[in-house]
């Protein structure tokens, strides 16, 4: 999809994303310690008496999006674990201990234990696992759970395989005997859907297949298998009313005595579809579905308050208004679809620019391990560069990662930087390290990507693609060799174009650091020649300089070398005997050390390795003029990076 597309769908689910907990707070009822059905039954039910799956829902909605803090009932967290766990476990007059029930209330106190600090004591820890039981002989003898004397439904079985699966006790026999049971109905509804039947069930083939995904490892997943999968999302879809975004009512799942029938919920369902990570690269072929089923919201809701919203299931016409549960499923829906369109918005940027997608993968153990480390300084203090790197840069993006995939920010974290320091330093390499280091895909962007459809086109160039990095998440945007592109605009040969980027560039680096989802980081060799507009404080949080590794990790990487040097007496104990030696061979860059190693390990005595060496420091690139210099003698890179050093921050 076009990214204006993609974006104007974020800014509607963004929109809902502010109403979540204020809509979600009109069902709260302090009294009650929980949530109640109805907005109209808060402060009818008596103390300790919360509505069992209104509030589970409830609480699964606002556990999964990171907004449980954000409202009145974080205070009560603990009282409402202990109340759900206390009631008796039926609902709206089904029978006790049904599964239906027992899943909704383990899996929100599952997730309260996830959230926030939750102690359970002995009779709690009881009930608990009282709960596992119930669930786990819910699946022994077919496979499938049901509820009251209605058959086994995939509803209530994907119910109860995930939480089981979440709380790591659904044994291999119980999962053998689930999935070979899903597989069973998934086969069955293709068929009913073949053959055109009235007993085909559009949910119960979606929630099946999503039990087979869940139960099934990638790994040992069969191509057939993989494409019923597929056949039945697109089944699903398919189905879709064009109109409203609706599908077909699902046959009944059972019947609540004082209520009437209970259906699937199409956005309960779509939730849980979007949830599943392994479906998310099919399901980005259908955006275009699910801005249907969200074009519906906005004129299918109850305006709760002045500032509060509901939806209904619309499977009771005799209860008018909107439902806590419904509502809280909407939300829940609507967050993970926004995770759904982050990931598209990602993609069409690595498209826009022509380059591979790098699938984000899990994150590196160990930061940097291959990296040859070199010196710096913080704050007039020596330390090393990689130590520097991961203390005040990397290690607090990464530990506070989990909320980007949440969709939130790295609040008060430092998220951008730029990477100054003479060429061949390896700046670009340290990009690609962070992003390793994070898991996140790394984006390599020069300045022929705005300049590829000609000059004239420079600033719809930019104003596109930094409007895409404002809106993506989860990745390293590298900028190489952008010096031109944000020269001084005080300086007389400065271009015009270079002018307009820096202008250009300025309110969109700061809504980019403003918002905090992606790393972006600039490399450069002339940071004494930027605008100083560009490099200061709430455009780039920080300035490394990048200089040449140091002497000891360069004879720990070439231990060839350490070892030829020590052969020639160059090296007594770790230490040079030659000064002037050492000064020479900390100026070397990996590149130019690669390249004297593997002439200095032919040599054959001191004066031919000190000849070797010279000969190699003296082509280096700090003994190289920087190509601005005017002055009258030529200054070298070496006395270029002293003066830099000043901007290290």
């Amino acid at each position: 999809m076009a990214f204006s597309d993609l974006e104007t769908l974020r800014r509607y689910l963004s929109e809902l994303d502010e109403l979540h907990v204020p809509s979600l707070s009109q069902y709260y009822d302090k009294k009650a310690g929980g949530f109640v059905h109805k907005h109209e039954d808060v402060g009818k039910k008596a103390a300790g008496d919360p509505s069992k799956a209104s509030s589970a829902t409830c609480v699964q909605s606002l556990t999964s999006c990171a907004k449980w803090e954000e409202g009145p009932w974080a205070q009560n967290s603990q009282g409402l674990v202990n109340t759900l766990l206390s009631q008796t476990w039926e609902s709206a007059g089904l029978e006790v201990d049904n599964p239906f029930t027992v899943a909704w209330i383990l899996e929100a106190v599952t997730a309260l234990q996830e959230s926030v600090n939750i102690v359970l004591d002995g009779d709690g820890q009881k009930r608990v696992e009282e709960a596992e039981r119930i669930l786990i002989e819910s699946l022994q003898s077919t496979g499938g759970a049901s509820v009251a004397e209605y058959p086994p439904s995939a509803y209530v079985t994907q119910l109860v395989v995930r939480i089981l699966q979440r709380r790591s006790r659904l044994k291999p026999d119980i999962s053998a005997k689930a999935r070979e049971w899903a597989w069973s109905e998934l086969r069955r509804q293709l068929a009913l859907r073949v053959s055109e039947s009235k007993f085909s069930d559009i949910y119960s083939l979606a929630y099946s297949a999503l039990i087979t995904v869940a139960l099934s490892s990638p790994a040992d997943a069969r191509p057939e298998e993989k494409r019923s999968q597929q056949t039945a999302l697109k089944i699903f879809f398919d189905s879709q009313n064009p109109g409203d975004g609706s599908w077909p009512l699902s046959r009944p799942l059972f019947h609540y005595p004082g209520v009437g029938n209970a259906y699937c919920f199409e956005y309960e369902l779509l939730a849980q579809l979007l949830g599943q990570e392994r479906l998310r690269p099919d399901l980005l072929n259908y955006i275009p579905n699910l801005i249907t089923v969200t074009n519906a919201l906005k004129t299918s809701y109850f305006p709760i308050g002045s500032a509060a919203l509901g939806w209904a299931s619309g499977h009771h016409p005799q209860l008018q208004g909107a439902e806590s549960w419904s509502t809280a499923s909407v939300f829940y829906f609507a967050h993970l679809l926004d995770r759904l369109v982050a990931e598209a918005i990602r993609r069409e940027l690595f498209a826009s620019l022509d380059m591979p997608y790098p699938t984000p993968r899990e994150p590196s153990s160990e930061f940097a391990a291959r990296f040859v480390d070199g010196d710096t300084e913080i704050e007039g203090q020596p330390q090393s560069l990689k130590k520097a790197l991961l203390d005040r840069f990397v290690e607090p993006i990464k530990q506070r990662a989990h909320l980007v995939r949440r969709g939130r920010p790295l609040t008060d974290t430092a998220i951008s930087a730029i990477f100054f320091g003479p060429p061949g330093t390896s700046k670009t390499t340290l990009a690609e390290l962070i992003a390793e280091y994070l898991g996140w895909p790394l984006l390599v962007v020069d300045p022929s990507h705005l300049v590829r459809n000609g000059m004239d086109r420079v600033q719809a160039e930019a104003n596109t693609l930094f409007s895409m990095l404002a809106a993506a998440e989860g990745l390293v945007a590298l900028f190489d060799e952008f010096d031109e592109m944000v020269r001084e605009r005080s300086l007389p040969d400065t271009e015009t174009v270079s002018r307009f980027l820096t202008t250009a560039m300025l309110p969109k680096l700061s809504l980019i650091n403003k918002r905090k989802r992606i790393v972006f980081i600039l490399a450069t060799n002339y940071i004494d020649q930027f605008d100083f507009a560009i490099s200061r404080p709430g455009r780039f949080d920080r300035l490394f300089q990048i200089m040449p590794p140091n002497l000891q990790s360069k004879l720990a990487r070439w231990d060839k070398v350490a070892s030829k040097l020590a052969g020639l007496k160059l090296l007594l104990n770790g230490e040079l005997s030659n000064k002037q030696l050492g000064a020479k061979l900390s100026a070397l860059t990996f590149d130019e050390f690669e390249a004297l190693s593997k002439r200095l390990v032919d040599a054959v005595d001191q004066q031919q390795a000190l000849s070797i060496v010279d000969q190699e420091f003296k082509k280096c690139t700090l003994q190289q003029s920087p190509r601005d210099t005017k002055e009258a003698v030529s200054e070298t890179w070496q006395k270029r990076s002293q003066k830099q050093a000043r901007y290290i921050r």
